[in-house]
Parts: structure tokens; C-alpha cells; sequence
């Protein structure tokens, strides 16, 4: 299901929200991801990486990357 709204060598739209402990994440409009980390160790502030994983040679490419509080 999640599979199905991946575009394989397009571009896909994907969205993190986070807020306090509460994460959510979408691809292409679809949810992947909604969990709660009520632990208290978690870093409050940091920096935001974006990552790919070691695995078979791949090309990865980002645009339009927008940051915004609720401040």
C-alpha cells in the first residue's frame, strides 16, 4: 500500500511533522509513519540531516525544502 505511492525515478513529495514528541511522516500524501516518543532523552534542539542509506548504487536529489515552526 505505502509501496504503491512511491514514484520510482520521479520526483516524490515527502512530509515530516514533528511536533514535541508526536512524529508523523507522508510520502506522496500517503502516511508512513505516526508514533509518539515520550521519552525524555530525545534532543530538544540540533541539526536536520538528510540521509542515504548504503545499498545498491542510487541517485538522490532534493528541492523545494522548507522548514517551518509553529512559533
Amino acid at each position: 500500500e505505502i509501496q504503491a505511492a512511491i514514484k520510482p525515478g520521479d520526483w516524490n513529495d515527502y512530509v515530516i511533522i514533528a511536533k514535541g514528541g508526536h512524529l508523523q511522516h507522508f510520502i506522496n500524501g500517503k502516511q508512513t509513519v505516526d508514533v509518539t516518543d515520550n521519552t525524555a532523552v530525545g534532543a530538544k534542539t540540533g541539526l536536520i540531516g538528510l540521509q542515504l542509506h548504503a545499498g545498491q548504487p542510487m541517485t538522490v536529489q532534493y528541492k523545494d525544502i522548507v522548514i517551518k515552526t509553529d512559533k
